[in-house]
């Protein structure tokens, strides 16, 4: 059961979250990966961009991780999906991943996008999971060189289903 995400909730992210989202932030990325900053964490809530974070149930003051999605008229892009160091494994990105997804099917974006690290194979194997598909590879695309998978997905409409 330790990845199931009914162990969390999945609610819209709020200015009240983040000093715990900067934590998260710099506990789950390096300084190459380009770490969001107080002020990009404001923007970001503030604007229409899709912006979630799960809370373990029973511990609502708590944030286990995020997940940023940009959107454009068509289209989305997970820009960010992190999880607390000491809720790994426990469902955290699955839940985010999904409340994103479902959220997402009532819009009218039909496409979904995301670049990840060639050396993350754990976000990969969750991305394989709910249907992305690798699009293509960018050589060098991080700040230390890194190469990045580019995968996207389509969504479906609930009409669709």
């Amino acid at each position: 059961m330790a990845n199931s995400p009914l162990l969390h909730s999945v609610r819209m992210a709020e200015l009240t979250d983040i000093p715990k989202l900067l934590l998260i932030e710099h506990s789950a990325f390096v300084e190459s990966d380009g770490k969001l900053s107080r002020r990009a964490f404001r923007y970001h809530i503030a604007s229409s961009n899709l912006f979630l974070v799960a809370t373990p149930l029973g511990g609502a003051q708590e944030i286990s991780g995020y997940i940023l999605v940009f959107l454009r008229k068509k289209s989305a892009r997970i820009y960010s999906l992190a999880t607390a160091a000491e809720y790994g494994q426990q469902g955290v990105a699955k839940s985010l991943l999904a409340a994103s997804l479902k959220s997402l099917s009532g819009k009218s974006v039909t496409r979904i996008n995301l670049e990840l690290r060639v050396s993350n194979t754990g976000a990969r194997k969750l991305y394989d999971s709910f249907g992305f598909e690798l699009s293509r590879v960018r050589q060098g695309y991080y700040g230390d060189g890194e190469p990045a998978l580019c995968m996207t997905r389509n969504i479906i409409a609930p009409q669709d289903l």
